[in-house]
């Protein structure tokens, strides 16, 4: 089918159009032109293109490759979302811009090359590109921003040695990615929120917050190197770890639900003054317990530690409820003069 002129719309899920070549007169092609045309398998892009629209061809989900033509400048967000069976795609040297999520959910991309003409990535590009094994950055690109490969769970890459930053849920449920870059020092929340297989990672020096979510669910995590002194934490960063085996020593604080659900932990010796609420919870395997300078347990700290068989809690003062609910081993608690002991502190200890 000849496409002599594009507007917005035109052709919004038309299922009655598998191939269409685009007159080489046109430069623009409209916002959404060719939207869910899920029979579209072939398209002849138009020689003297200069941008591609948001969401022109989303959803074209029989479309398996496209060559986009020498001279185009922009691709619009979401132009090519949804194009489940788009493998292959050809970018020019010429594309200055990209906008949001331009190749979100296309699920069997596997490779792209991004040319150094870019110069800021957008947000969400590759976001659940479930097959996408290889990309290759823009030389310039110094950070990753919001969901940038979320939810492309079969990549392992190793970044440029100038990327700084990485952005919220960068590589949120990237199951493959092993390694870890040594030369960010600046992370956004849930960073690498369930990357599986990340195991060895070394920290920049220079990071000085390791912030909410960013490790949790890295289910083979086991050691962690930090050269500086001290590193602060936020809420959630290490819960779900299940082969952490202890605290870093750097770590300079503790914070809610930071070590839940880290089956590996056996030993545990608390250096600051709070427990935050359910810090510890679901540590199922945690058998020794030292918090001699702890002076407050907040609510479920240690909930579901079903191994802990004795608690000196002789220098607390306040224990938030269900501090040490289904403690079920615990036979022997010392008590010293508590202000504050919250309801159900020691539910369902049924020694």
């Amino acid at each position: 089918m000849n496409i002599n002129s594009t507007n917005p719309f035109q052709f919004i899920k038309n299922n009655q159009i598998d191939s269409i070549k685009i007159d080489d007169n046109i430069s623009i092609i409209s916002k959404a032109t060719f939207n869910g045309c899920s029979n579209l398998k072939e398209v002849i892009l138009p020689k003297n293109l200069i941008k591609i629209d948001e969401f022109a061809f989303s959803g074209c989900t029989n479309l398996t490759e496209i060559a986009i033509p020498e001279g185009t400048e922009e691709i619009s967000t979401r132009a090519f979302a949804d194009c489940k069976r788009l493998i292959k795609i050809i970018l020019p040297n010429s594309i200055k811009k990209l906008g949001r999520a331009v190749f979100s959910g296309c699920e069997n991309l596997e490779e792209v090359i991004l040319p150094d003409t870019i110069q800021e990535l957008p947000e969400e590009l590759f976001l659940n590109c479930k097959k996408l094994k290889k990309v290759i950055l823009p030389k310039n690109i110094t950070s990753l921003p919001y969901a940038f490969f979320k939810g492309c769970k079969s990549l392992d890459i190793i970044l440029s040695d100038i990327i700084d930053t990485l952005g919220d849920r960068c590589f949120d449920d990237c199951y493959k990615l092993e390694h870890f870059p040594q030369k960010v020092f600046q992370f956004g929340k849930y960073c690498f929120h369930n990357c599986r297989n990340l195991n060895n990672i070394n920290i920049n020096v220079n990071t000085a917050k390791l912030p909410n979510g960013l490790f949790d669910g890295c289910l083979k995590l086991e050691n962690i190197i930090y050269d500086g002194t001290t590193l602060s934490i936020g809420k959630r960063t290490f819960r779900n770890c299940i082969s952490l085996k202890e605290i870093p020593s750097f770590i300079s604080n503790l914070n809610e639900r930071a070590f839940e659900n880290c089956l590996s932990l056996t030993d545990l010796k608390v250096k600051t003054f709070v427990i935050p609420s359910a810090c510890f919870r679901g540590c199922k395997n945690l058998v020794k317990l030292n918090i001699d300078g702890v002076n407050k347990i907040g609510t479920y700290a240690f909930s579901g530690c079903k191994r802990l068989k004795e608690i000196n809690l002789e220098n607390i003062s306040d224990i938030g409820a269900e501090a040490f609910s289904n403690c079920t081993s615990l036979k022997k608690v010392i008590l010293g003069q508590i202000d504050v002991i919250k309801i159900n502190t020691f539910m369902n200890c049924t020694y």
